[in-house]
């Protein structure tokens, strides 16, 4: 399989990324409408990683962006509602952040092509019900009722 990573930000000032730097593309920061564009056209996959155990009850913006445009996911997060969201709703595959050997089982699992089609289908059935009017008007339902 031909994987290309690429990395979209201030990299510069990440120290990490450069020891990847001969082995993915490295991007400088975009405006946000670059960077939804740029993903929309040229990404099959989204990455997100959170490494610390206390991120658990966080879900990165970045799931609702992937999940908005239709693109599946590979995660490396801490057990919680990140990890839930992508496993249990099959719009990709997620592992706990300190377990490599399964993220890089998830990546091989992921390129294949009926995986691809398979959650890109679910994320497209889905992805209304994360949308901020969606939310917002089931968050006033709730509100009203007070």
């Amino acid at each position: 399989e031909d994987i290309e990573v690429v990395y979209i930000g201030n990299h510069q000032n990440y120290a990490p990324i450069q020891l990847y730097k001969d082995d993915c593309t490295l991007l400088p920061a975009m405006s946000y409408e670059d960077y939804i564009n740029y993903i929309q056209e040229r990404a099959d996959i989204g990455f997100v990683a959170l490494t610390d155990e206390y991120y658990g009850a966080c879900v990165p913006s970045k799931i609702f962006e992937y999940l908005n445009i239709g693109l599946q996911i590979i995660g490396a997060l801490p057990n919680g509602d990140a990890m839930d969201i992508i496993n249990q709703n099959n719009y990709g595959l997620s592992c706990h952040f300190n377990d490599v050997e399964q993220l890089k089982k998830n990546i091989k699992q992921i390129v294949q092509e009926k995986n691809i089609a398979k959650f890109k289908q679910h994320i497209l059935n889905d992805r209304t019900n994360w949308g901020m009017h969606y939310n917002s008007q089931k968050l006033l339902q709730l509100l009203s009722t007070l």
